[in-house]
């Protein structure tokens, strides 16, 4: 290091690794937080609602607490196509609620509830997509659904011209 008059300057850093044997909690790991891709392919065996022997299904998906999806309405089917993804951010996967409800479209009347599943964003692995049929608390049904899970790995920005900056810096 020189200082701006030219004499030269130096910094001693010692350091020393001591290993330890840890485990992390999952809801401290890098691989927590992150973005969640999320495919709701189709429905299979849902229950009638209407006079025809069908329903209109649709799906809403429910991130804790707060709707965040919406399918489109499959006219007269027990088992629709949907074929639609959306993405989300996920602050935390072990903590998250993550919810799909399935209803049945009427014009004129509320919507039906054929059934609903809770989805655990646990068992997901980084980059590994995920594709399983969840059964629907109700009469009878599933929901076919595809995951993707990418973390964010938080990066600290430059403050100045130290990398300690942000870290130790005032």
């Amino acid at each position: 290091l020189k200082s701006e008059d030219g004499k030269a300057s130096s910094v001693k850093v010692s350091l020393k690794y001591i290993p330890i044997k840890m485990v992390l909690d999952p809801s401290e790991s890098i691989n927590n937080m992150g973005n969640l891709r999320v495919e709701i392919l189709d429905g299979t065996d849902l229950p009638s609602a209407d006079r025809n022997g069908k329903s209109d299904p649709y799906c809403r998906f429910e991130f804790n607490g707060q709707d965040i999806f919406k399918t489109k309405v499959i006219k007269k089917t027990l088992n629709p196509t949907w074929n639609e993804d959306f993405e989300i951010p996920v602050p935390s996967r072990t903590a998250a609620k993550f919810k799909c409800t399935v209803w049945d479209y009427d014009f004129a009347d509320k919507p039906d509830l054929l059934g609903d599943t809770d989805i655990s964003l646990t068992e997901l692995e980084p980059f590994k997509a995920y594709e399983r049929q969840y059964p629907l608390n109700g009469k009878s049904g599933s929901v076919r659904i595809r995951m993707l899970f990418r973390p964010d790995y938080v990066t600290r920005q430059r403050h100045g011209t130290s990398t300690f900056a942000g870290t130790f810096g005032a």
